[in-house]
């Protein structure tokens, strides 16, 4: 009987039992070569047969096979069938768990998916199967103190999507060779659904050895859909699938295998949510692989990167939700900064993962100040500096995000030149000074420069004048500083480009060691900090005193009013002054201004139009009517004026022309 090393009390080979044990109760060698040939190597795969099974056997009778099961019954103390539950509970102490990569998702599973039991994650595409399959063919090869079960895996991939280099890649995250770790993988591509029964057998004699601990099907569904179509081949698809799956259980428990499936998804759109999703999806393969899976997670798409994982069916663990990532290091958690633990030299270790998008997050120690006791930790994100135009001091350059509020350039010169020790700064722009904005300086000679032009004698003060003495006008301030913005950014500028990549890796190495680094240590004395209620403190000391306050409001008031007055004495005088043809315009009633005036224009043009819609017509009819009534008066008159004509020349005689 072979042996394998135990690390527990109870270990697998006080229940693995080669077959060949059955040759000391009269059966022959030549029949346990054909058992063998036939995929039954322990004693419990024999026991769990029907005789049905081994009758297919070639050379088999029911005389021998009677005489096997006797031979079985007298090897395995447990085929009588029952045990009490006491002796159970000591079988299920070999269980174990299997990490998931992912604290949150173990959580919901009570530590990982647990051995001597059938595991099935369905879920659509891009939900994480075979990521999570990837991490967990990792993580079984490592200490069970770290999640692992200190064991080999075997991977049965029917889609065709197992990678090895992703396999490289999780190993380096949880510090394993890749090579030990490609080495301990067995893996297989399935072809078809006989190929994958052929598969599981021959997957049995390797278990024997007891150095296995996982067993990975990428999916299960796929071949079984491909070589069994339509609903007339149903029933021979399922009881194909049952097949295999009663072995897959009975290989979980005998060889203490922790058995991962993943598994596709159909719409079904008439299904209520109860039997399927909310979106009228459903996992493939039916009742049969429902109930043939101890514990069924559904997977999902959660906000943006982040997915989702949902326990649907467990005999001990309750219905809960646990959220992960799919990451370079496989299945992780979605924190900001992720907390791994590795292995160098069966010593464990923690190690930071501090990049956070490109960024390093560098913890700075905000001191406290006398009205406030208490410190705070404020992270500084910086990378390499990458501008849409790069120039001639990008390659020396750094960008900085989330500056606290009271950052100035001697802050950022003693950080990186001495509390980092890594490089000298050249220079340093704060997202204000690049972005054009005016500082307070600035401002005050704008504001003196106008008092000195008021400060003259008989020369007349314009309103547009006035107006840029009210955009200098500026509340008093209580800041010894010129303040940031919240979360403002700045780039800082090295002397070179080694000055730059040693404040990088300076700043990396102490974000990954937490060292602690007080902002502003050193140079309190010349720059006080603002401490940890910088927000609260800002809110109260923008509060000027109030005799200043006023005073700034007053001359503010002030220049307004003198402002509107200067604009109606411009237009007044504008209005008294003759145009090109030396007319003045005289108005009634209210003044409108230009932007009125036009506006009252165009509404009576749109009302005139509206009045005189439809009576261009009509208009014509009217003039014409009254051409022709002046015609026929002419002709009236004309006819008058000749029977006058006529009468005289009746009365006086004939007329003759002179």
């Amino acid at each position: 009987m072979p042996g394998s090393e135990a690390s527990d009390e109870f270990g697998d080979d006080d229940y693995i039992v080669d077959i060949d044990c059955i040759q000391a109760h009269g059966i022959g060698a030549a029949d346990i070569t054909k058992l063998k040939a036939n995929g039954f190597f322990t004693i419990a795969s024999i026991h769990g047969a029907t005789r049905k099974t081994l009758l297919k056997i070639k050379g088999f009778s029911e005389i021998k096979v009677e005489k096997i099961k006797e031979a079985i019954n007298k090897c395995l103390p447990s085929a009588s069938g029952f045990i009490t539950a006491m002796e159970l509970s000591h079988q299920r102490k070999r269980v174990v768990r299997i990490s998931t990569g992912s604290k949150q998702f173990d959580s919901i599973l009570g530590g990982g998916f647990q051995s001597m039991s059938i595991s099935e994650v369905f879920g659509e595409f891009r939900c994480g199967k075979t990521q999570l399959s990837h991490t967990m063919s990792v993580v079984a090869q490592l200490p069970k103190d770290m999640g692992g079960a200190e064991g080999k895996v075997a991977y049965i991939d029917t889609e065709g999507t197992f990678r090895p280099e992703r396999i490289g890649q999780i190993a380096e995250r949880f510090g394993v060779d890749p090579d030990s770790a490609k080495e301990n993988i067995a893996y297989a591509r399935a072809l078809n659904s006989e190929h994958q029964l052929e598969l599981l057998n021959t997957l049995s004699k390797e278990f024997v050895g007891g150095e296995y601990r996982l067993l990975i099907i990428d999916s299960i569904m796929n071949c079984f859909r491909v070589d069994f179509c339509g609903r007339g081949e149903l029933a021979d698809r399922q009881q194909k699938l049952n097949q295999f799956l009663m072995k897959l259980a009975h290989m979980a428990e005998e060889f203490n295998v922790c058995v991962l499936m993943t598994n596709q998804v159909q719409s079904d759109p008439g299904a209520s949510a109860l039997f399927s999703g909310a979106d009228g999806r459903k996992p493939v393969g039916g009742h049969v692989l429902a109930h043939a899976s101890t514990t069924r997670v559904l997977l999902r798409k959660g906000r943006g990167e982040e997915r989702v994982a949902k326990i649907q069916d467990s005999p001990d663990c309750p219905e809960r939700e646990a959220t992960y990532l799919i990451t370079n290091g496989g299945i992780d958690d979605p924190d900001k900064l992720i907390v791994d633990v590795v292995d160098h030299s069966k010593k464990s270790k923690m190690k930071k993962n501090i990049e956070i998008a490109g960024y390093i997050a560098l913890p700075l120690n905000l001191p406290s100040t006398g009205a406030f006791s208490t410190t705070a930790t404020h992270y500084l994100y910086l990378r390499p500096h990458e501008p849409r135009i790069p120039d001639a001091d990008t390659p020396r350059s750094l960008f900085l995000v989330n500056i606290p509020i009271d950052t100035t350039e001697t802050h950022i010169r003693h950080l990186f030149g001495t509390q980092l020790s890594a490089g000298r700064v050249e220079r340093v722009e704060f997202e204000a000074a690049r972005t054009g904005k005016k500082h307070g300086a600035a401002q005050l000679a704008l504001v003196q420069g106008t008092n000195v032009a008021k400060s003259k004698k008989r020369k007349r003060v314009t309103a547009d004048e006035l107006e840029n003495r009210l955009d200098n006008i500026s509340l008093p301030s209580t800041w010894d500083r010129q303040l940031q913005r919240s979360g403002s950014h700045a780039v800082v500028v090295f002397v070179d480009k080694a000055s730059m990549d040693a404040s990088m890796k300076a700043a990396k190495k102490a974000a990954r060691k937490s060292t602690t680094i007080t902002w502003g240590e050193g140079i309190a004395d010349r720059i006080p900090s603002l401490g940890l209620q910088r927000y609260v403190y800002h809110q109260r000391a923008c509060y000027p005193p109030r005799a200043e306050l006023l005073r700034a409001v007053n001359e503010y008031m002030t220049v307004f009013a003198e402002v509107s007055e200067a604009r109606k004495r411009e237009a007044a005088r504008r209005a008294a002054e003759p145009d090109e043809d030396g007319f003045i315009t005289v108005t009634s009633g209210p003044r409108l201004t230009s932007a009125a005036g036009e506006e009252e224009a165009k509404r009576l043009i749109e009302k005139q139009k509206k009045q005189t819609e439809g009576f261009g017509d009509f208009y014509r009819f009217q003039s014409r009517e009254k051409r022709k009534e002046r015609q026929i008066d002419l002709l009236k008159k004309f006819d008058e004026d000749k029977k006058r004509l006529e009468e005289l020349k009746m009365r006086k005689g004939k007329i003759r022309p002179e």
